[in-house]
């Protein structure tokens, strides 16, 4: 894990604490093992390992400003989005199966400046 990598996953834990910090560090981890796999395995671990960061944030209480919202297209397909709870404004959207989705979110939860 890169030093930039690590200090986003470290600035999630000092804003939202370890649980969180540490699911992201895992969920990261274990889609490294896989970023160049195409098979079905891969991108069902992207799949679902991205969701449980998800959920994991939402159980640490999301984000004061910005809501959540995960729309299921179909078994192999999830969005999810971060909107401005007040006018709906996109903030940030990407696929779960995306390699680098849980650091990108990691990163929204740093930029956001927000503590729960």
């Amino acid at each position: 894990m890169s030093a930039y990598v690590e200090q986003v996953f470290n600035d999630v834990e000092k804003m939202r604490g370890k649980v969180l910090a540490d699911r992201f560090r895992m969920v990261f981890k274990k889609i490294q093992l896989v970023k160049n796999d195409d098979s079905d395995e891969a991108y069902n671990l992207k799949q679902q390992e991205n969701l449980a960061a998800v959920t994991e944030l939402q159980n640490a209480g999301g984000f004061i400003d910005w809501d959540i919202k995960v729309t299921k297209y179909s078994n192999t397909s999830t969005q999810v989005e971060l909107r401005h709870k007040v006018d709906g404004v996109l903030v940030w959207r990407d696929f779960t199966f995306v390699s680098d989705f849980v650091f990108e979110l990691a990163k929204n939860v740093v930029y956001s400046k927000e503590t729960v």
